[in-house]
């Protein structure tokens, strides 16, 4: 995803509040550190992780519906 992409449709406050997993956790401190995370757009039916694989992140994912970044 391009950086002007991810400016368009990149997570905001709103977006992270909504995340389960950062219930309870004050998402202005926390921006800053997700935001200088590494975007990767993945094809249709693309695989990020397969069961069974080792990983050692985390991600957040992001559908955008009716965005085409190029």
């Amino acid at each position: 995803m391009s950086e002007d992409c991810y400016a368009q449709h990149g997570l905001d406050l709103e977006d992270l509040r909504k995340i389960d997993v950062l219930q309870g956790v004050d998402v202005e401190h926390v921006y800053g550190l997700i935001k200088s995370c590494p975007v990767q757009s993945l094809a249709e039916w693309e695989t990020l992780i397969a069961a069974g694989e080792p990983s050692t992140c985390a991600y957040i994912l992001q559908t955008l519906y009716g965005a085409r970044c190029t």
